[in-house]
């Protein structure tokens, strides 16, 4: 699987794992950054000024998930990858309870 469709894959995952949860999660982000390597994803809830990162946003490292590196290299396999947006939309449900506990669904 071409990396273009793991992209869309990934999409859609987020997409419906913060429909399940409950959250407002936007575009997965897979574009490079400056972080250690060995760093597959973050996730920004409000957004940062000083980074100039939009809110609700999951980043994932595009060389985490790259078909060429599956396995290689100690790069993480595709569903590590999966993982990894499960772990960020996580983030996004806690930081979403913090916003307003009184009105957040209860699941």
């Amino acid at each position: 699987m071409d990396i273009g469709r793991r992209k869309v894959i990934l999409q859609q995952y987020t997409d419906e794992m913060a429909r399940i949860m409950g959250v407002s999660i936007g575009q997965v982000n897979f574009e490079d950054w400056d972080y250690p390597p060995n760093r597959l994803g973050f996730y920004s809830h409000g957004g940062s000024t000083r980074y100039d990162l939009p809110e609700r946003t999951a980043w994932v490292n595009p060389s985490s998930f790259d078909p060429a590196n599956d396995g290689q290299d100690r790069q993480p396999s595709f569903e590590a990858v999966m993982s990894v947006v499960r772990h960020e939309v996580r983030h996004a449900y806690q930081h979403s309870i913090l916003d307003d506990a009184v009105s957040f669904p209860q699941q």
